[in-house]
C-alpha cells in the first residue's frame, strides 16, 4: 500500500504547476512540492490545515469562498488570483478548482491546480502600456498640430501622459542659462504639493548632480527601480511613499539647442522598458520639431511684423513726401502766379507805353520794343502753364470738376488724341487729400497715355454714389504687357497706387497687349487715411 501512495505522490510531483487536494472543510490533505515551495512552508506545516493557517487573511477568506461554491455547485471554477511570494514578488496565477468525488458520486473536497502566469501577465501588461504609448503619441501628434503656444504644449502634454498613459506624474523644467538650473514650467498633476515637489526635485537633481545632469542632456536617464537610484540621485520624500516605483528624463531639445528635461514618475517597477523608451524617444523627437517649428514661426512672424512695419514706415514717408511736395508745388505755383506772373505783366504794360513814346521815325527802337513786348508775353504764358501744371489754383479755388474739365481740354488741344469726358459730381467741393489724388491720378493717367499708350481716343467716367467717387479711365492703344513688370519700372504707377490706397481706396490696372489700358479708382468719400 505504501508503494502505491509514494507512486501517487510521485506523480502529484511531476506536476510542475501547484496543485492541492482538500477536504470538506477545506483541510489539506495532499500538496505538491510546488505548491510546497510557492508557500514557503514545509509540507508537515501544510498538511490537515486550512487556508486561514497558513496563508494570510485575506487570501485565506478567498480561498474558503471559493472552495465552499465549487462543493455546493458541484461545477469547476477558473479564476485568476495575485498573490506575493516568499521574496516579496508580485505573482500571478491562473487557478483551477473542480469538485472532488468518492466512488458513490458524493463531494468529499475539492482538488485543483493553480499555474504561475506572472509572465504572461507582465506581457499582456506590457503589451496594454505599450498600446496606450501608441495612443498617446497620436493624441499628443494631434495636440502638436493645433498647438501654437510652447507653454500650452508643455502643460498639455503632461497631462496626457498622466491621464492616458497611465503615468503617476509628469513635469516640463527648463533650463536658465543665467543660474544653470532647472525652472518648472509644467507639472501633472495640478495639486501644489506635487508642483512644489517636482520642483524641488528638478532643481535638486540639477544643483546637486551637476556631472550626471550634463549628460542627461544628450541622453535619457532611466530607472526602473526607485530605490536603487537613491546614491545616484537623491529622491525626494514623496517618491518613497510608493513601495515600488520607476522615473525617466528625457531631454528635450529645441533647434538642436538642449532647453529641458521632460521627468515622468511612474507608481510601478521596470515601467520604461526598451519599447516605451523607444516610443518616448519618438515622442521627444516629436515635440522638438514642433517646438523647432514654433521658433521658425515665430521668427517669420517677427520678419513679417518687421516687413509690415516697414511698409507702413514707407507708406508714411510717401504720403509725407506727396504732401510736402504738394505744398511747395501750392507755394511755387502762387510765387510764379502772383510775383513773377504780375511782374511780368508790368514788364509788358511798362514796354507798351515805351513803345507809345518812342518817335515813330526810329524805326529800329520799334522793332527792338516789339521783340521785347513779344518775349514778355510769351515768358507770361510760360510762367502761367508752369504754374498750371505745378498745381492749378482752380483746384483749390473752384473744386475738381472744372479742374478736371481744364486738364482734359488741355491734353486735348496739346495733342492728338480724342478724349471722351464725362464727370457726373453732385459734390461741388471735396476736401484738399481727395481732390489732390483724384486729380494727379488723370494727370499721371493721361500723362502715360500721351507717351506710352499710342492710343487714339481716351474714355473718362468720373462719377459720385452715397459712399465713394468712381474715376474709369479707358485708351485704345497698344496695352501693356505684364502688369506686375509695369509696376516694378514705373514709380508713376505705384504713386497713382499709393494715392489712392493712403486715403482707403483702390486702384486697379488691368490690361492686355494690343487692347488698350483701363484704370479704375474707387476712393472713400469719409475716408481717413490710411496709416500702414
Amino acid at each position: 500500500m505504501n508503494e502505491i501512495e509514494d507512486l501517487q505522490k510521485a506523480l502529484f510531483n511531476t506536476i510542475p504547476d501547484m496543485a492541492w487536494l482538500k477536504d470538506r472543510q477545506s483541510r489539506y490533505l495532499a500538496v505538491n512540492e510546488a505548491y510546497v515551495a510557492a508557500s514557503g512552508l514545509k509540507e508537515h506545516q501544510i498538511l490537515n490545515r486550512t487556508p486561514l493557517e497558513i496563508w494570510p487573511q485575506e487570501w485565506g477568506k478567498t480561498y474558503l469562498q471559493t472552495d465552499e461554491e465549487v462543493m455546493r455547485t458541484g461545477k469547476r471554477k477558473r479564476y485568476e488570483e495575485w498573490r506575493y511570494d516568499p521574496d516579496g514578488q508580485l505573482r500571478w496565477f491562473d487557478t483551477i478548482k473542480t469538485p472532488f468525488r468518492n466512488s458513490q458520486g458524493e463531494i468529499i473536497g475539492t482538488t485543483g491546480i493553480s499555474r504561475d502566469i506572472t509572465q504572461r501577465k507582465k506581457a499582456e501588461e506590457e503589451l496594454a502600456r505599450l498600446n496606450r504609448f501608441y495612443a498617446v503619441r497620436s493624441r499628443i501628434n494631434q495636440m502638436i498640430a493645433r498647438t501654437r503656444n510652447r507653454q500650452s504644449l508643455f502643460a498639455k502634454t503632461c497631462q496626457i501622459l498622466v491621464e492616458e498613459g497611465g503615468l503617476k506624474a509628469a513635469s516640463i523644467g527648463l533650463f536658465s542659462s543665467t543660474d544653470h538650473q532647472l525652472d518648472t514650467r509644467a507639472c501633472f498633476p495640478k495639486r501644489s504639493v506635487m508642483t512644489r515637489r517636482m520642483k524641488q526635485l528638478l532643481a535638486d537633481w540639477s544643483s546637486r548632480e551637476k556631472e550626471r545632469f550634463k549628460s542627461i542632456r544628450t541622453h535619457p536617464f532611466i530607472c526602473n527601480e526607485a530605490q536603487l537610484c537613491e546614491p545616484l540621485f537623491p529622491l525626494p520624500r514623496f517618491t518613497r511613499h510608493y513601495r515600488s516605483s520607476s522615473f525617466a528624463l528625457f531631454p528635450l531639445v529645441e533647434g538642436r539647442k538642449f532647453i529641458g528635461i521632460l521627468f515622468l514618475l511612474a507608481k510601478e517597477e521596470h515601467f520604461f522598458s526598451e519599447d516605451i523608451v523607444s516610443l518616448m524617444r519618438e515622442l521627444i523627437a516629436d515635440l522638438s520639431y514642433s517646438l523647432t517649428a514654433m521658433v521658425e514661426a515665430r521668427r517669420r512672424l517677427q520678419a513679417e511684423e518687421d516687413l509690415l512695419e516697414s511698409r507702413r514706415q514707407l507708406r508714411e514717408l510717401s504720403a509725407y513726401l506727396q504732401k510736402v511736395r504738394e505744398e511747395e508745388r501750392l507755394h511755387v505755383c502762387r510765387e510764379l502766379h502772383d510775383e513773377l506772373g504780375q511782374t511780368l505783366t508790368a514788364l509788358g504794360m511798362g514796354l507798351q507805353r515805351l513803345k507809345k513814346d518812342v518817335s515813330l521815325r526810329n524805326t529800329e527802337g520799334q522793332e527792338r520794343l516789339g521783340s521785347l513786348i513779344h518775349l514778355t508775353r510769351v515768358t507770361t504764358e510760360t510762367v502761367r502753364r508752369i504754374a498750371s501744371d505745378l498745381r492749378p489754383l482752380m483746384l483749390d479755388e473752384l473744386g475738381l470738376e472744372p479742374s478736371m474739365e481744364w486738364l482734359v481740354e488741355t491734353f486735348s488741344s496739346q495733342s492728338a488724341i480724342q478724349v471722351d469726358f464725362h464727370c457726373d459730381l453732385v459734390t461741388v467741393r471735396f476736401d484738399e487729400d481727395t481732390n489732390t489724388a483724384l486729380f494727379r491720378i488723370l494727370q499721371e493717367s493721361l500723362t502715360n497715355v500721351s507717351r506710352h499708350a499710342k492710343a487714339s481716343w481716351v474714355h473718362i467716367d468720373i462719377r459720385e454714389t452715397e459712399a465713394d467717387i468712381q474715376m474709369r479711365i479707358q485708351d485704345n492703344g497698344c496695352g501693356i504687357p505684364d502688369i506686375g513688370d509695369a509696376y516694378r519700372k514705373s514709380l508713376g504707377l505705384v504713386g497713382m497706387r499709393e494715392r489712392a490706397y493712403m486715403l482707403g481706396g483702390s486702384l486697379v490696372l488691368s490690361s492686355a497687349e494690343k487692347t488698350g489700358t483701363q484704370i479704375e479708382v474707387v476712393i472713400p468719400k469719409n475716408h481717413r487715411r490710411v496709416e500702414a
